[in-house]
């Protein structure tokens, strides 16, 4: 019959077993962990790199002796490509239209409404009816569209284009009604 000092006997010799197995792997890792402090002057975690790698990363893998870290480089910017960069650097400036006019940024405030716009249309009917209430030509552009089926809806997407128009200075508000900036 199974008595319970021989079940823990047996349990006693497995888990001394597995104490000795232990105390075995941790001196090979503090005997690992000492000569590699030896040999770097000290023991530091490595640290990962922050940033994208620079292009010229097995450079620094030739040397077989690794020396201390120098200054890390701040890499490749983002969305660099080498094929681009060769396209870019062929490419000279004659290349480029000599026009009286250059390209300069216009301000939004001074540029002309996109063709088919909310704000177009709104200038259409301004043109057409003249000053008129903003609800009329909200109503107005609503009966003139299929994509937003509840008006309440279609507001909140054409008063941003209002406000818009009034910080621009296209339109002025006054008592509800909606007219063109005087120049």
């Amino acid at each position: 019959m199974i008595d319970i000092k021989n079940i823990f006997s047996t349990n006693m010799e497995i888990l001394n077993e597995q104490e000795r197995e232990l105390s075995n792997a941790l001196s090979v890792v503090k005997q690992i962990k000492q000569m590699l402090s030896s040999q770097t002057g000290g023991y530091a975690p490595v640290k990962k790199g922050r940033g994208r790698p620079s292009l010229n990363v097995a450079s620094s893998f030739a040397t077989p002796s690794f020396p201390a870290p120098a200054k890390r480089s701040p890499g490749r910017p983002k969305g660099y490509s080498p094929k681009k960069a060769a396209v870019h650097a062929t490419t000279s400036v004659a290349t480029k239209p000599a026009s009286g006019k250059s390209s300069s940024h216009v301000p939004a405030g001074k540029r002309p409404p996109r063709k088919g716009s909310w704000l177009e249309q709104i200038f259409r009917i301004l043109e057409s009816n003249g000053p008129t209430p903003s609800g009329k030509i909200i109503e107005t552009m609503f009966k003139n569209q299929k994509a937003v089926k509840k008006i309440v809806e279609f507001r909140k997407l054409i008063f941003p284009v209002f406000t818009r128009a009034y910080r621009d200075k296209f339109l002025v508000n006054k008592g509800g009604v909606v007219h063109f900036v005087k120049p």
